[in-house]
């Protein structure tokens, strides 16, 4: 990343590796209404892509920022979990057959490192998924620890994007910032 520029992706891959186990959902969902995090789509949500990522930060109620989001990207070894795992959260139990790391990276002009931040979200489901299976998945997290409350951002000197997968969002403006 260069501030509002991102290079050409690149893509490595080790040959006769086997695939890592599915990292843990970090973090689980919300049981109580209205609080953050939560994977379940809204009206909020930006359209899910036929294959990508799209997202937006908006305020919440409370003036704090969250990250919304929607992605779809082929399953593969290392997303699908062993066994439907049941999570509870504020719209009932849930059951996960996947989960996928998502990246979000904070840039400040003439700033030398980007503020960066891993969640792994679930992928709801009914059943086990094979590979290259389309799976979709959407989030709500909370940003209020990356962006200060009530913040206007400046979209001048500060763009947000996200990562899933080699898929990037991107530059997202702050809530409130003016768009250039």
């Amino acid at each position: 990343l260069a501030f509002d520029w991102i290079s050409n992706p690149v893509r490595v891959g080790l040959a006769a590796r086997p695939a890592p186990a599915p990292p843990p959902i970090d973090p689980l969902p919300a049981t109580k209404p209205g609080q953050l995090p939560t994977y379940e789509a809204s009206k909020h949500h930006p359209p899910t892509p036929d294959l990508g990522v799209a997202a937006r930060i908006e305020q919440t109620r409370d003036g704090h920022p969250a990250l919304l989001g929607s992605f779809a990207i082929p399953a593969a070894p290392e997303r699908r979990l062993p066994a439907l795992l049941t999570l509870p959260t504020a719209a009932g139990p849930q059951q996960a057959v996947a989960v996928v790391p998502v990246t979000f990276a904070l840039v400040t002009l003439d700033t030398a490192r980007a503020t960066i931040r891993r969640w792994v979200v679930p992928v709801f489901g009914a059943s086990p998924v094979p590979d290259a299976q389309r799976l979709v998945g959407h989030f709500a997290l909370d940003l209020r620890d990356l962006v200060p409350a009530g913040s206007t951002g400046n979209a001048a000197t500060q763009v947000a994007y996200v990562f899933v997968d080699r898929h990037v969002a991107g530059p997202l403006a702050l809530p409130g910032a003016p768009r250039r």
